[in-house]
């Protein structure tokens, strides 16, 4: 029952932030609903969440190194990059889709191909976040920006 509140209002925050709302205090507020909901529908899926999470941290700490390490090289191919990475997550879509028809069951190593790809999003996304940073004069929307990571994370956690 909460799992059904928690998805619609997961949804619905995610939607509102997405809204360019100039309102700062109000972002901030949908943020903190959004990753509140997250936990309510993420709390009964990961019997091993401690375990997770450690590895998870570990992949955004390293990830998030790479792209304070290598600005440069993703400020350079950001839109290749970009363009990459969004092609991947279509054809990641697709697969998945199809390994759910035809009720495939092995998919640890589909699981690593996901992780890869969401661990270079992570760096991607960071990259973005200190070029908004840069180029933002007037109020940026953060709790906006930073829903890519958030996203980016909460798919690295579930797969494994």
């Amino acid at each position: 029952r909460y799992f059904l509140y928690a998805v619609v209002l997961s949804f619905v925050s995610l939607i509102l932030l997405f809204t360019r709302n100039p309102n700062v205090l109000l972002n901030h507020i949908l943020w903190v609903v959004f990753i509140l909901s997250i936990s309510v529908i993420l709390l009964p899926y990961k019997p091993y969440l401690l375990y997770s999470m450690v590895s998870t941290c570990i992949i955004f700490i390293l990830m998030t190194f790479v792209a304070t390490t290598f600005k440069s090289f993703f400020d350079t191919y950001t839109n290749f990059i970009g363009m990459g990475l969004f092609v991947s997550l279509v054809a990641i879509i697709i697969t998945e889709i199809f390994l759910i028809l035809t009720n495939m069951h092995n998919r640890s190593l589909f699981s690593y191909l996901v992780i890869i790809l969401f661990s270079i999003f992570i760096a991607y996304d960071t990259n973005r976040l200190y070029y908004y940073a840069k180029t933002c004069v007037k109020s940026p929307n953060y709790p906006m920006q930073s829903t890519h990571l958030f996203l980016d994370i909460i798919n690295i956690l579930v797969r494994q």
